[in-house]
Order: C-alpha cells, then sequence, then structure tokens
C-alpha cells in the first residue's frame, strides 16, 4: 500500500511539473492577475472550474450530522496561490469577498485570517513581511515558495523585547529548512501537522470557543499543489448547524490532509465562486485568500 501511495504522489509530481512548465507564473508585484476566468469553464450550478491550469471541485456532504461545504482546488504553479487586501496596508478598509474577488480576476476565493483586528503574529502577503511579532497563542501558517503549507505549533514566544531573538530564530529557521514565505497567517489552530492529529486545543489561546458548534472555515493540504477547503454554516441560520474544532481536524485527517490549519471563521467564513458566495450568511473582511487561473 505504502508502494503504491508513493507511486501516486510520483505520479502527481511529475505531472504537476510538466503542466507548471507550459505555464507562466504570475507576478507577485502585480496584484491583479492579468488572466479573467472564462464563464464557459466554470462548472453548472457552482459545481467547480476546469482549465488547462487549474481545476476547483465543489461537493456538499454531511460530516458530524453538519452540512458541510468542500471545495478542492488543484493548481500547476504557486503563483496561483495568492492574497489580496482591501486596502493598502495598514488600511482597516473591508468589503464583502464577492466585492473583492471581480477586480482580482479571482477564480475562487475564501476568508483570511483578518490580521488587521490585533498587533500579534508574523504576517506575509505576496511575499512581502507586513508584521513580525511571534506569538506562542497563535499558531502560525506558512504558504512556501513551492505552495505547501507548513506550520509551527507553537509559535515561538519572545516578548515585547526580544525582537532581536526572534530575528535571529526566524533568519534560521529558514535558512535550516530552506524556505522561502510567501504567505504567513496568524490564526490557527492547526488542525493537523505534519500528519499529527490535534484534537485537544484546551491551551488553545484564541478565542474560537473549540468546544462550541460554530461556523469554520479551514485550509488543508493533500498533496503538490492539491488542497481542500471546508466550511460549515453557523448556528445562526438553523439547529443543528456549526461544527466544533476537533470535527473540523478530524474531517481534515479523514479527508488525507498532512497539514490543516483554521481560518477566521463565523460570519467571515466563505467560499466565493465565480464572484458569487457559497455561504448563506457573510460579513465584510479585510483580507483574502483567491485562486488564479494562467489560461489566457
Amino acid at each position: 500500500m505504502k508502494r503504491l501511495l508513493a507511486l501516486v504522489f510520483c505520479l502527481l509530481m511529475a505531472a504537476s511539473t510538466a503542466l507548471a512548465n507550459t505555464y507562466k507564473p504570475l507576478s507577485w508585484k502585480r496584484e491583479r492577475s492579468p488572466f479573467v476566468p472564462k464563464q464557459e469553464n466554470y462548472l453548472p450550478d457552482l459545481s467547480g472550474y476546469h482549465d488547462g491550469s487549474l481545476d476547483i471541485r465543489i461537493e456538499h456532504i454531511t460530516y458530524a450530522e453538519i452540512p458541510v461545504t468542500l471545495a478542492y482546488v488543484q493548481l500547476v504553479d504557486p503563483t496561483q496561490f495568492r492574497t489580496a487586501l482591501v486596502g493598502k496596508f495598514p488600511s482597516k478598509q473591508m468589503q464583502q469577498i464577492y466585492n473583492i474577488t471581480p477586480r482580482l480576476n479571482a477564480v475562487l476565493a475564501i476568508n483570511g485570517d483578518w490580521f488587521i483586528g490585533h498587533n500579534d503574529g508574523i504576517v506575509y502577503r505576496n511575499g512581502v513581511r507586513l508584521r513580525f511579532r511571534p506569538n506562542s497563542g497563535r499558531d502560525t501558517l506558512i504558504i512556501d515558495q513551492n505552495g505547501d503549507l507548513r506550520i509551527l505549533k507553537p509559535t515561538p514566544s519572545f516578548g515585547w523585547h526580544g525582537e532581536a531573538e526572534a530575528e535571529v530564530w526566524w533568519e534560521n529557521y529558514l535558512a535550516e529548512t530552506g524556505i522561502k514565505p510567501i504567505h504567513v497567517f496568524c490564526f490557527g489552530p492547526g488542525l493537523i501537522v505534519d500528519g499529527q492529529l490535534y484534537e485537544d486545543f484546551s491551551d488553545c489561546h484564541l478565542d474560537v470557543a473549540p468546544a462550541y458548534p460554530n461556523k469554520r472555515l479551514g485550509i488543508g493540504q493533500l498533496g503538490p499543489l492539491n488542497y481542500v477547503i471546508a466550511m460549515c454554516e453557523g448556528p445562526e441560520v438553523g439547529e443543528r448547524r456549526g461544527i466544533t474544532m476537533p470535527d473540523l481536524a478530524r474531517l481534515f485527517y479523514e479527508l488525507g490532509c498532512y497539514n490543516a490549519y483554521n481560518l477566521d471563521g463565523g460570519n467571515s467564513a466563505n467560499i466565493v465562486l465565480n464572484n458569487t458566495k457559497l455561504a448563506r450568511q457573510s460579513r465584510e473582511i479585510p483580507d483574502i485568500i483567491w485562486f488564479a487561473t494562467l489560461e489566457r
């Protein structure tokens, strides 16, 4: 079985590399993609999008007796995994996701981590460092130059007077791992880290009410440039809705993720496809994750 999985992984790597060589990567310096999604490539009934550079499939399942929306995303190049802010940092401007996506030419988008609402954490967007205040209360998600998810759980903490020590730690960590951070998020918690499933969040410092059934959204990695996003509605839109953090972690584990991370929840949680929201309720937010096509 392990040999079969290894073979499948190698085939995926080879296929992804071959496809990537046929497309030119997007520039991190340009926020907007030059490639407009084609309406004929969207699948019926908001069920996905498909072209030679991007495959998105939307599934609706029931997990722990709760309706969950899954978005499977397969890319051919890491530059298709992108982020955007509503206003130039440190602006606190906010908009609905579906009002942000048209100006970016985004095929699919989800909420980010609302990092402008506090002053902690490590934050990079599209290769640019915006904040560097490591905090052990916030697990760190790194999207590296290969589009791989890396999670620091916990994030080392150096206090308000340990800036120099923190910089040395970060430089050493990046040098030792060979990581070039493209996007870095400071929400969490990490749900699966290097294959280890986490189900006990009693020491979580964030106000995410792990044991309470709530509207949540997370992202996990299935393979090279292959991701799955999971979102559920909250209890405010009907009985028996919302999912606990342990159940969300188990869902990603059962889906086959090696790393998975919780992003901002509540009415921030949304998946937008073809500039149309898939969540019933949503609110304005300051930052998003989005995916671009490479086809003209």
